[in-house]
């Protein structure tokens, strides 16, 4: 296969072929580039990129960095220092830095998109924001790639961005803009994620985390980091439920979805008594006579398991395979924990372990009427995955 003068393979088809083959094509594109132009050609760029690609497909990272650092020359020569067309190759250059285990350098790369970003658009316009989204993803994406201790790099710079975000977008995006709902989602669900690894693996040293703020950064307790993370969230939360209702033709089950996650935040974070008024309003909200009394009798009639994902993370659950009952209560605690016919080959020890896993989620209880009542539910579940 012979690849044109300036056409890159895509990463699907670089899979397909062989890596020899790949990568002998790309060195034979770039040498008729160069001959018949110059070692700085625009064409040359996207074909260091897909050589980088190719060569990391192929495990050879060395040689994949400096292919897409010579990609990235390209673009500064042709386009300027400070061209915004760089930041594809700095993700990349990023994603071998973790390879390497230099999360420093790895990080830098992400600040240095940050700042490309911000010189050509401005720091308060909203077009920045796409940017930043792209590097919470970046940063979640590794964290979860290897979560504990050792990941905190990415669990703080994902905290500092989602701030950027959230401060930018007071400032400079509608309610009305049909992706703010989403973004605000995105929020809450990294201050959750936060909030979860200092509640699992506590905090970088004995009595201090640091912490931002609007203005700059604080030594602060555990306790203290806790109630930050909540306010952030609750505070996204309820941006995401205006902006809701602010769309044009306004999804009245979006809302209630939108309010009862509110409240199951309120719940999650031990306050209750928000989380009952909280969950009243979805109710309320429900009884429109635009909603249909089906979806009115259905909607909280069972319990939940409460979760606060990133929207472009829902995945398909595994196949289920254990059935357990459970009693959940006005608060969400999952009591009275059976399985149903276990597998024989199900040890006490695994049994155990998802007890523990279900003891430790929160469910959003069933409705009675918009207030929270204790119910029976039933939890299906993987062996491998506890999924409730």
């Amino acid at each position: 296969m012979v690849l044109g003068t300036a056409i890159a393979l895509s990463p699907k088809l670089i899979i397909a072929m062989s890596a020899e083959e790949a990568l002998r094509d790309y060195h034979e594109a770039i040498e008729r580039v160069e001959a018949n132009s110059d070692a700085f050609s625009i064409q040359l760029s996207e074909l260091y990129m897909g050589l980088g690609r190719a060569l990391m497909n192929d495990e050879n990272y060395p040689d994949a960095q400096r292919a897409l650092k010579r990609g990235m020359q390209i673009e500064r020569v042709n386009f300027g220092i400070q061209s915004i067309s760089q930041t594809p190759y700095l993700f990349l250059l990023a994603d071998l830095d973790t390879m390497a285990g230099d999360a420093e350098s790895a990080q830098k790369a992400m600040d240095s998109i940050y700042l490309l970003g911000k010189h050509n658009y401005g720091a308060s316009d909203p077009r920045i924001i796409e940017t930043l989204d792209k590097i919470l993803n970046w940063q979640v994406a590794h964290y979860r790639a290897n979560p504990g201790r050792g990941s905190l790099n990415y669990i703080v710079a994902a905290d500092i961005v989602s701030q950027r975000m959230s401060r930018l977008m007071k400032e400079s995006v509608p309610m009305e803009d049909p992706k703010t709902p989403v973004y605000y989602q995105k929020l809450a669900a990294v201050q959750y994620l936060v909030a979860t690894h200092v509640d699992q693996y506590g905090l970088p040293t004995e009595a201090t985390f640091e912490i931002t703020t609007n203005s700059s950064a604080q030594t602060t307790t555990r306790s203290a980091a806790g109630l930050t993370y909540y306010r952030r969230g609750k505070a996204a939360l309820i941006s995401r439920v205006e902006s809701l209702s602010n769309q044009p033709g306004s999804d009245l089950i979006s809302q209630v979805n939108a309010i009862a996650q509110l409240a199951d935040w309120y719940l999650v974070f031990g306050q209750s008594h928000a989380a009952i008024k909280a969950y009243g309003l979805a109710f309320e909200t429900l009884l429109h006579e635009g909603v249909s009394e089906d979806v009115k009798s259905l909607f909280f009639s069972k319990p939940q398991k409460i979760e606060f994902n990133l929207p472009e993370n829902n995945q398909d659950q595994p196949r289920k395979v254990l059935e357990v009952s459970a009693l959940i209560t006005k608060r969400g605690r999952a009591r009275d924990i059976q399985f149903i016919d276990p597998p024989k080959d199900l040890s006490e020890e695994e049994m155990r372990s998802i007890r523990r896993s279900i003891q430790k989620s929160r469910y959003r209880p069933r409705l009675n009427e918009g207030n929270p009542e204790e119910s029976p539910h039933k939890i299906f579940l993987a062996r491998s995955v506890v999924d409730n």
